[in-house]
């Protein structure tokens, strides 16, 4: 080694040690910095490189070194001449074969890598003897062995599975050259492997005396890399390589050992995911089968907890592959592999197993398996019954990670982070295991049923047996429901996609047990009378199941009236207990909702009932034995039986008879008062007196009694029907302001009574969210303006649990309240415009709507925009007679529209530079407003969907309408949120399909506003997975504008290297082409190799700015004044 170069050696080492070096100031740094790029730069670099590796103990300097190489090899290999490039892989050998055991783990690495990219670009034309030289290095030592492995590890991941960076290095032909290279060496390369996994082994099990715990220990991990390494080939390697070698039975083998089992399983599963023919792939399957002892004995293995259950899931995952592959090339040429049923027995094991994460991976095998239908085994009807044996026992929701009570719980400890997470994932597997059940119905409906119907019986004994009991376990109540949530599944699937299930409770052509088994539940669901609620709710939920068996045996719905009827005042809501309150209400909401199922599902035989259904519901209103939320359950039930009433009359005659008392208490002078105004509101609910135990009895009657009467109407609204079935001339299509329709609604005809109230409200609940208003509250109940954690908890992954609330049921209440007044207001219009005739006889419609519901929409929150759009304007915009979309939605779209957009705007801006700056403060309301954010940006795309849908004439007049909407939409592109991205590159195609967009109008809107937002979105945010979405937005727009404007041409000629030839050249490409396919490959290459954006590989996330925000009066300054008294919007 010359002077000049341990001169510099000793520069690099010292440059090297001012940037380690925390004493370092930034400007010794970045001295350091720049002269070591120099160094890496210059023509004779690898000289002092190899000077580094030959002689320094350096361990910083030598990475250097190895960079410098690195770096050559990378970028100028082709460049050297033979001499440097032989000396480089002579010294890459060289320092393999010296490398030291203690050497650090970042030098053999990098050293490695290097020795991948070398045989990338020279291997194996100019090294033919590279696989015989690392072999003979791999025999110096056990250190030497490693590296080795790892260079043989690391190279087809880097040829064959790589689509990135190689792709970008290497040619076609060179990739040709190293799969030809690799597929002559596997051969040679597995007797190497195998020859090494026999020494090695042989070591571990047979251990020499002088052997120490250390060399078994090096000799466990020589081992486990050498798996490792196997698991780069056993994929794609000839078959016949890794049955030659016999790797498939040493993996079976090597899952007994617990130092090589989660190695060995990894290849397994490698191996039996192979890809191939049916055939080819069941030739893999037959040796684990074989071995189907050894699976079976790992698993009863005990070494470490978390580790014998990390084992336990990759070895089920391993079987659920083995079994699927055979059953989905099981045919009458194959039969039975050996050792199916112990196989089977493993399966059943592995399912019933406490961890719902393990045992939710073996439910693919278990889906396939009941679906073949044509495997012959003798024992394959117990196999059946185990699995809904297994299934109801799953179905039980325990295992929440925070609760550890349970041995589901301690694996949910392991596999999942909070309660929301297990939840989540519990749901859905609940819902696959309702996939198995409905499958298993649908082929053994017979077997299905007597399965559930005997263990539902035998429950019911044992609670016969104890009627006395006092109260439930929570594991208790859950069995219940567990054992009525699979009967309704059963009879469900045997109703809905069973042949002839209407006869299948048909006691004549029924087989005898079956109608036996079931006189026997439904007697005992009948005879038992128990105080318990959780029991009588399991009875409830069950009786609401054999809605089939009422279809076809009508005399038994009068057992069942008797039983649910006097169970809708079920006791105990005195009881002390908060948890047994809940019980209570949630038994005697089971009876009616129960009752209302009944009732929608089979009408036309309840109809009989109807009159004794009603005076028992009478007789419960004037006991007062039931809560308001329940009588309004009950007019839900009503408003079924009337649906089905014979004619219009009948039905307005009935709701007269029970909306009489209610619109006259709605349309009282206090009442209208009340809701005229905030400060009237504040005053008759007591919202500006504080909370107390000893709140006025008027002022909590008065909550109550608005709540009620609101939802009550709200109800009628939503699930009256116009009569279906009606000869009465009142039925006959009728024209009401011009526009013919199918027939009137009865319910509407107490819109003129209902509708000033709704709408003063909901103008009064607007101006409440106003500061003004809101600081007229009493502080104690300041919170009602906030989310309820009901709502909050989900959305932060918490689970919510009523026991834990702390705040003043007074609070709740109120909250609950305004919520509920607001849903019913904003349902009553909706609905109003589906009843299609009054409102839309109003003559005053848009002002009336911009002094109500559309009024101060500066006030109100997303939440309540969200609900605006959903209940309201959708209704609007899907109801609204095209004869009346001009007069109607001239007034209110342009001014809503241009609201949506800018509250939608700027709550993404609010996101992008809270992210951009880090903030951590007030975390968990920023991820509820930002979740709230995206359901009303969902919101307003399914809106304007809708509209394009529906009044594509109006909106493609409207200019003041369309701008809005184009740029609300465009801020939904830049949101970069992938629900909220898809709904909106959706709805911009939809936009885009329609001709009408070559109106001038638009020209500047869609072709230059759009189309630049699109084209920004591909430069900066650059979010790969829709890529293709974005380009073919910007070709719809480009195709559709650039030969009769100029705006799309305008936005890429500010954009680099685009030019006028450029594209004038690209413009008469794409009119000498009508192909489409033709026509995205010249966009694609025009954005990729002209303008330079990176189609292939983008990264993700940004948000941009939009044009400036659209100039809107606030609406308050226009709504107060348009109408003076809205009681007389119909005189």
């Amino acid at each position: 080694m010359n002077n000049d170069i341990i001169l510099v050696v000793n520069q690099i080492e010292q440059a090297l040690s001012i940037l380690h070096d925390p004493k370092s100031n930034n400007k010794q740094r970045e001295e350091s910095q720049v002269f070591l790029e120099e160094i890496k730069a210059r023509a004779n670099a690898h000289s002092y490189a190899i000077a580094i590796i030959t002689t320094s103990n350096n361990d910083i300097l030598k990475h250097f070194a190895l960079h410098i190489i690195e770096t050559l090899v990378k970028n100028k290999w082709y460049e050297s001449n033979d001499q440097e490039r032989e000396l480089i892989k002579k010294e890459i050998l060289e320092l393999m074969r010296r490398i030291p055991s203690n050497e650090p783990k970042f030098i053999k690495e990098k050293l490695v890598t290097i020795l991948v990219d070398v045989i990338k670009r020279d291997w194996p034309q100019r090294w033919m003897n590279l696989l015989t030289s690392l072999i003979e290095i791999s025999k110096i030592s056990d250190t030497q062995t490693e590296l080795v492995l790892s260079t043989f590890g690391l190279l087809p991941h880097d040829i064959i599975f790589d689509s990135g960076s190689t792709s970008q290095v290497l040619s076609d032909q060179r990739r040709k050259d190293l799969m030809a290279g690799i597929n002559l060496a596997v051969t040679s390369l597995f007797e190497y492997f195998y020859q090494l996994l026999e020494s090695k082994y042989t070591q571990y099990k047979q251990p020499s005396p002088s052997q120490t715990p250390q060399q078994t220990k090096q000799i466990i991990h020589l081992i486990n890399v050498l798996l490792t390494t196997l698991r780069s080939y056993i994929e794609w390697v000839p078959s016949k390589v890794i049955f030659d070698h016999k790797l498939d039975q040493i993996f079976c083998q090597l899952i007994l050992d617990v130092p090589f089992r989660m190695g060995a399983c990894e290849n397994l599963i490698l191996f039996l995911g192979r890809k191939g023919r049916p055939d080819e792939r069941i030739e893999l399957i037959q040796t684990p089968f074989n071995f189907m002892e050894n699976f079976f004995n790992a698993i009863k293995i005990n070494s470490d907890f978390e580790d014998d259950y990390s084992f336990h899931k990759r070895i089920t995952q391993a079987l659920t592959i083995l079994g699927t592959v055979h059953l989905n090339a099981y045919d009458d040429k194959h039969k039975i592999p050996n050792n199916y049923n112990v196989y089977l027995q493993l399966m059943l094991q592995m399912v019933s197993h406490p961890s719902i994460l393990l045992s939710s991976f073996v439910l693919p095998f278990w889906h396939t398996f009941i679906k073949v239908e044509s495997l012959e085994l003798s024992y394959l009807e117990e196999v059946i019954k185990q699995i809904m044996e297994t299934m109801l026992v799953k179905f039980v929701r325990i295992g929440d990670p925070e609760k550890s009570d349970s041995e589901q719980s301690k694996y949910s400890e392991i596999d999942f982070g909070t309660s929301k997470e297990w939840s989540n994932f519990f749901g859905g597997v609940r819902t696959r295991y309702l996939d198995i059940i409905k499958l298993i119905t649908i082929q053994r409906r017979e077997m299905a049923y007597i399965f559930i119907a005997s263990k539902v019986a035998d429950v019911l004994d044992a609670l016969k047996a104890n009627l006395n009991v006092a109260s439930l376990s929570h594991e208790q109540t859950l069995l219940l429901e567990s054992h009525s949530h699979i009967l309704d599944s059963v009879l469900l699937n045997i109703k809905d996609f069973t042949p002839e299930s209407s006869l299948f409770f048909n006691k004549e052509q029924q087989k005898p047990n079956i109608i036996q088994l079931t006189d026997r539940v439904l007697n005992l669901l009948f005879e038992i009378n128990s105080m318990e609620p959780n029991i009588t709710s399991f009875q409830i939920d069950c009786l609401q199941a054999y809605i089939l068996y009422y279809q076809t045996n009508p005399e038994s719905i009068k057992f069942l009236l008797n039983k649910i009827v006097p169970l809708i005042p079920f006791p105990g809501l005195e009881n002390p207990s908060r948890a047994y309150q809940n019980s209570v209400l949630h038994t005697r909401r089971r009876a009616i909702s129960s009752l209302i199922g009944i009732s929608t599902n089979i009408s036309h035989l309840m109809k009989p009932y109807f009159d004794i259904l009603y005076t028992s519901v009478v007789e419960l209103f004037q006991k007062n034995v039931i809560t308001e939320t329940e009588k309004v359950m009950l007019f839900h039930l009503l408003i079924v039986f009337s649906n089905n009433l014979p004619n219009y009359q009948q039905t307005l005659d009935f709701y007269k008879g029970i909306l009489s008392p209610i619109i006259e208490q709605w349309v009282s002078v206090e009442m209208a008062a009340a809701l005229s105004s905030p400060d009237a509101f504040i005053q008759y609910l007591g919202l500006s007196m504080a909370d107390g135990p000893n709140l006025d009895a008027t002022i909590v009657s008065r909550r109550k009694n608005i709540q009620y009467i609101a939802a009550t109407l709200q109800i009628f609204w939503k699930k009256s029907q116009i009569p279906s079935n009606s000869t009465d001339e009142l039925f006959a299509p009728f024209i009401s302001n011009g526009i013919s329709y199918n027939g009137k609604w009865p319910i509407s005809s107490f819109v003129k009574q209902v509708l000033p109230g709704v709408l003063s409200l909901t103008r009064t609940l607007h101006q409440l969210w106003m500061p003004e208003n809101r600081s007229k509250i009493h502080p104690s109940l300041s919170t009602i303006f906030n989310l309820d954690d009901s709502i909050t908890a989900p959305l932060l992954g918490f689970e919510y649990h009523k026991e834990q609330k702390s705040e003043s049921s007074n609070v709740t209440f109120l909250r609950n309240l305004l919520d509920c007044l607001r849903d019913a207001c904003y349902e009553i219009v909706g609905f109003g415009f589906s009843h299609s005739d009054e409102l839309f006889s109003l003559p005053d419609l848009p002002l009336v709507l911009l002094d109500s519901v559309f009024s101060y929409l500066e006030s109100i929150e997303n939440r309540h925009l969200k609900l605006l759009i959903k209940h309201i304007l959708n209704y609007l915009i899907k109801n609204c007679p095209a004869k009346l979309e001009s007069t109607i939605f001239e007034p209110i779209l342009p001014l809503l529209f241009s609201v949506l957009f800018n509250r939608i705007k700027a709550g993404w801006e609010v996101i992008k530079l809270r992210s951009q700056k880090g903030e951590k403060e007030n975390e968990k309301n920023e991820i509820v407003e930002d979740k709230i954010l995206r359901d009303v940006s969902m919101e307003f795309l399914m809106c304007g969907s809708n509209l394009i849908t529906q009044s594509p004439n109006y909106v493609f007049s409207s200019i003041d309408v369309m701008t809005p909407m184009v740029y609300g939409i465009c801020s939904c592109l830049m949101a970069m949120d992938t629900p909220i991205l898809k709904k909106s590159l959706t709805v911009s195609t939809q936009l885009l399909d329609h001709d009408k967009l070559n109106d001038p109008k638009f020209f500047k809107l869609v072709g230059s506003e759009m189309f630049g937002c699109c084209i920004k979105i591909l430069i900066v945010n650059k979010f790969a997975e829709f890529s293709n979405d974005f380009q073919s937005i910007i070709r719809l727009i480009y195709m559709k504008y650039y030969q009769i404007c100029n705006f799309p041409q305008e936005i890429l000629l500010s954009l680099p290297n685009i030019t006028t030839s450029i594209l004038q050249a690209f413009n008469n490409d794409l009119i000498a082409t009508r192909s489409e396919k033709t026509q995205k490959i010249l966009f694609k290459k025009l954005l990729q190799d002209v303008i330079g954006i990176p189609l292939n590989k983008l990264k993700k996330e940004s948000i941009l700015d939009l044009p400036e925000k659209l100039f809107i009066n606030k609406i308050s300054d226009q709504s107060t004044d348009n109408i003076s008294n809205i009681s007389n919007l119909f005189n």
